[in-house]
């Protein structure tokens, strides 16, 4: 089902099989017995519960933690989202209940799905039906341990809640996003724009910040709308419920600022010309070549922003913005300047090691973009997602980088399921008896890797007197915990010019060679010799790991793996280039 391929050609390999291994099915439907799953009627839809989702949490947390032994504390990741399923059809939608573990790298395990059935049914049921079966679950984890010999896995008494402001709004029964109290972090009022349409935030400098202890008590009766099952579970209704800067910063900040751009009123003095959207499409075109394999997408043609993914957002927002807008042919130095700001923040934010200072500085930094933002745009761009961007820093401080309390892993899974349905024809029942296999046999991706070096060559560079024994290889994918202190299985390529460039204490380098000699593993670079700021206002750019770079150096040098290393995304210029350290790892 992961790699899609048929069902008619996996049946078809059985059938050659069979005379070899007589044990084996002829059929993909007997290979894949569908198990014998409980669907319960639930508010104009089905919803169906995977008993085996505890199991499979045991086997993963076993996997990371088997060598150590006494108690070890682990925090549930919960993500609840709505997955249209057919393009042209509104008639069914799924809601699968999502868990992960804070700080593993895993896929998310699936606990159950609610499917809507009919148009008018397409929004999440009551949470007390909805959790009841979740929220059991937990409730016996809390009570009774996983154990596994000396080992017992506690988990924390508070899950934490990454969603999407619809959902977030439905689990806390609170006002929606478009409501004048919604804001869940502060108690600003919002006021409606009538040409706008929507409500936006301004003067929230006056606003108190909402509790825990004041959600629980419903002390501001404007933003409540009922009481939710999670405050009698014990779920920490403000501070436990993510703020995700996917959705609130990728497709909210970052497309509304490309959106205005582009156009989204004629009239407002924020639109570009034709002559600076050209200019901006050619730029996006010619750092194509330059994007590195990590990022599993990249920035299409501004006539095509409406279908642009969260990925690209992303990209554009922490790297390649920053370096593109940079031409004032495209936009004012007043505006770039207020775009640095929200980069330079979210940088921070998202950058698992910023210091202290750095994150009161980011919060600084996001505030008055907010501010500024309505002087440049006007009172109307001040959107709930605008608004809330100011709040992000709260979250840091409780969990330490955005990127580890992101939706983006449970919308890549989202993606496999959709892409697991093959008809119309009762897509809760295909997509729960893949749920249920997946869940039998999820393992928690590797963290550790054994393996250092692939595609061995024997044409690269050798620094002369490293030593007879010398093996040489054209790829290396390191890890960011073992091998070389690298983010997220990134991976170094002398064959690229978009995967060769790293940082090495204060130098950006190009990696010219990948060798490995007695055991030992570095690298053959070449150091650029000028390393300068691409910007210093609002704060300078190498604080932030942005450095323009030029005048490659022709001596060679060694560096050791075991060195911390920093992979750079590096970007062209008109002269030299740019060099963004890559910082996230989902």
């Amino acid at each position: 089902m992961e790699t899609n391929v048929p069902k008619a050609a996996v049946s078809r390999l059985l059938v050659r099989l069979q005379p070899l291994y007589p044990d084996l099915p002829c059929s993909i439907k007997y290979l894949l017995a569908r198990p014998k799953l409980i669907y319960t009627n639930m508010e104009g839809g089905l919803y169906v519960h995977f008993n085996n989702w505890i199991p499979a949490l045991k086997n993963i947390l076993l996997y990371n933690y088997h060598q150590l032994c006494g108690e070890v504390s682990y925090c549930l990741l919960v993500n609840i989202d709505g997955l249209p399923l057919f393009k042209h059809s509104p008639d069914y939608k799924l809601y699968p209940i999502l868990v992960s573990v804070y700080k593993l790298s895993m896929r998310p395990i699936c606990v159950g799905v609610y499917s809507s059935e009919k148009s008018q049914h397409r929004q999440l049921p009551s949470n007390d039906l909805y959790l009841k079966h979740f929220l059991h679950d937990v409730n016996s984890l809390k009570s009774a341990p996983l154990k596994n010999g000396n080992l017992t896995f506690k988990i924390n008494e508070s899950e934490v809640y990454i969603c999407d402001a619809p959902c977030r709004s439905a689990l806390k029964c609170i006002k929606s996003h478009s409501g004048y109290n919604s804001c869940e972090r502060c108690t600003v009022h919002g006021s409606y724009e009538s040409v706008a349409g929507h409500v936006s935030f301004n003067n929230a400098n006056s606003a108190s910040s909402r509790t825990n202890e004041n959600f629980n008590l419903q002390i501001h009766q404007s933003h409540h709308k009922g009481a939710s099952v999670l405050v009698q579970h014990g779920v920490k209704m403000v501070s436990h419920f993510i703020l995700d800067y996917m959705h609130m910063c990728c497709l909210g900040v970052t497309k509304r600022l490309l959106t205005w751009w582009k156009g989204v009123n004629p009239h407002h003095e924020a639109k570009l010309s034709r002559i600076s959207i050209q200019s901006l499409n050619q730029k996006i075109l010619d750092i194509r070549d330059y994007i590195p394999v990590e990022f599993n997408r990249k920035m299409r043609p501004m006539s095509e922003l409406s279908y642009w993914k969260a990925a690209e957002f992303r990209l554009f927002m922490l790297y390649a913005g920053m370096v593109i807008l940079k031409d004032r042919r495209i936009i004012s130095k007043a505006r770039y300047t207020h775009f640095l700001k929200f980069c330079v923040a979210m940088r921070f934010l998202i950058n698992s090691s910023t210091p202290d200072d750095k994150t009161e500085a980011g919060s600084i930094l996001l505030v008055e973009f907010c501010e500024e933002a309505a002087v440049l745009y006007g009172s109307s761009f001040i959107s709930y997602n605008v608004h809330s961007v100011t709040h992000l820093p709260q979250d840091y401080q409780l969990f330490g980088s955005l990127d580890q309390v992101s939706c983006f892993p449970f919308e890549s899974y989202l993606g496999i399921l959709k892409n697991c349905l093959h008809s119309g024809y009762k897509p809760l029942q295909q997509v729960s008896g893949y749920i249920h296999h997946q869940n039998e046999n999820n393992v928690a991706t590797a963290q550790f890797k054994d393996e250092s070096f692939i595609k061995g060559h024997v044409s690269g560079v050798a620094k002369s007197g490293v030593g007879q024994n010398l093996r040489q290889f054209q790829d290396l994918p390191v890890n960011h915990y073992k091998k070389a202190n690298l983010f997220n299985n990134s991976v170094l390529s002398v064959k690229s010019v978009a995967d060769c460039t790293i940082r090495f204490e204060n130098s950006i380098s190009k990696v010219v060679d990948i060798c490995s000699c007695n055991n030992e593993k570095f690298l053959v670079i070449q150091k650029y010799r000028k390393v300068k700021n691409l910007f210093k206002r609002p704060i300078h750019s190498k604080s932030v790991g942005v450095f323009k770079v030029s005048k490659l150096s022709s001596n060679l040098d060694v560096i050791s793996l075991n060195d911390r290393i920093v992979k750079c995304f590096l970007l062209p210029l008109e002269e030299g280039f740019v060099a963004v350290e890559m910082i996230h790892s989902t």
